[in-house]
């Protein structure tokens, strides 16, 4: 069901699962972030937070599931590679759009001229 209706249940998981979830979804989630500070941030929030989850009791008689920490200065080298990808396709998005703009504004002039062109042929006759 959470499939059909694509639900995140990345925030119901428990503690390290979640963690992992979201250790996973690195540089990619972090597309929309515009600063590298921020990256930085986000990066050493996540790490205060797995130290954080470590730190509590384990539950049962299973080991607990223990989520890794990040390299910062690594996702931040793979985020600011894949910005300036991001930033190059956008860039070449909006090239092409501008080239089909033109390219239909000429072939609009082309057709007027075609137009007129008729015009003028039967008035003379």
């Amino acid at each position: 069901m959470a499939k059909r209706e694509q639900l995140d249940l990345g925030g119901a998981l428990p503690g390290a699962l979640g963690l992992r979830k979201e250790a996973a979804g690195f540089p990619e989630s972090l597309a929309d972030v515009r600063r590298e500070a921020q990256v930085r941030e986000i990066l050493d929030d996540f790490n205060r937070r797995v130290l954080a989850d470590r730190l509590r009791p384990a539950v049962g008689r299973l080991p607990p599931a223990i989520a890794r920490t990040v390299d910062v200065d690594d996702l931040v080298g793979q985020w600011s590679q894949l910005r300036e990808r991001i930033t190059a396709e956008a860039r070449a998005r909006a090239e092409a759009m501008e080239q089909a703009r033109a390219a239909e504004e000429e072939s609009k002039r082309a057709a007027r001229r075609d137009r007129s062109w008729w015009r003028a042929l039967r008035r003379r006759r």
